[in-house]
């Protein structure tokens, strides 16, 4: 009648995955900001040159930050952030399109075989 459950509760990533993250992102705001010194990167995009430091060194952006150098630099907010599918925004569009196509195509195959059987059976 009285069971024990056990019930692991997460507070969220890792602190280490979290650093990672972080120094993931710094690597590809480097990247992305070649060529400029923290006080042009400051005065692009209207932030003290000291958090551009910070970022750069692996503090956390802020979202609006990213999402500013994202349009500025035509760079996908995936690739920015997560590091993962194409940097260039239109390429990560077309990508995106390719990978559609070829999942609706997928899509008509099992249509057709599921016709198939369908009717066979009946």
């Amino acid at each position: 009648m009285g069971e024990n459950i056990q019930v692991e509760v997460k507070s969220g990533p890792e602190r280490g995955a979290t650093s990672q993250c972080a120094a993931g992102i710094s690597e590809r705001l480097k990247e992305v900001t070649a060529g400029h010194s923290c006080k042009q990167i400051a005065e692009m995009y209207g932030i003290s040159s000291e958090s551009i430091r910070r970022y750069l060194r692996g503090g956390r952006p802020s979202v609006q930050f990213l999402i500013d150098v994202a349009l500025q630099t035509e760079t996908s907010l995936d690739w920015l952030i997560l590091g993962r599918g194409a940097r260039n925004y239109k390429d990560a569009k077309q990508l995106w399109q390719s990978e559609t196509t070829q999942i609706q195509l997928t899509l008509r195959e099992i249509i057709t075989k599921l016709d198939c059987i369908v009717t066979s059976v009946k």
